[in-house]
């Protein structure tokens, strides 16, 4: 756990190559080779991460979890079950097994 704080502090870096990859207008064919190589970047990045112990909580469609998420907001959904995760809006970490940031999630609630 002596890594915990320089691996903290390299999670920005992770959700910014994400970020860009969520903006990046992937049907312009130009962009493509931009893509790939922010691709192959964030995979190379997290690869050499895990190999100290760092892997990414994404929960997605999974039941909420206050060990290990963040509830950002609450909605109410007929097509989940209550209390999933419906949405990411940063995904968690955890080193060695133990949380290193907490996943920010939306999650269902029952209509009303």
């Amino acid at each position: 756990f002596a890594l915990e704080k320089f691996a903290g502090d390299l999670l920005p870096v992770v959700d910014n190559l994400e970020r860009a990859l969520g903006f990046i207008d992937r049907e312009d064919e130009t962009l493509k080779g931009v893509v790939e190589g922010v691709e192959l970047t964030l995979k190379s990045f997290l690869d050499t991460v895990a190999k100290f112990g760092v892997n990414q909580v994404d929960p997605q469609g999974q039941p909420f979890n206050p060990e290990l998420h963040q509830a950002m907001s609450i909605q109410p959904s007929a097509d989940v079950a209550p209390n999933t995760v419906t949405f990411v809006m940063q995904k968690g970490y955890e080193l060695n097994g133990r949380l290193l940031r907490p996943a920010m999630v939306g999650v269902s609630k029952a209509p009303e």
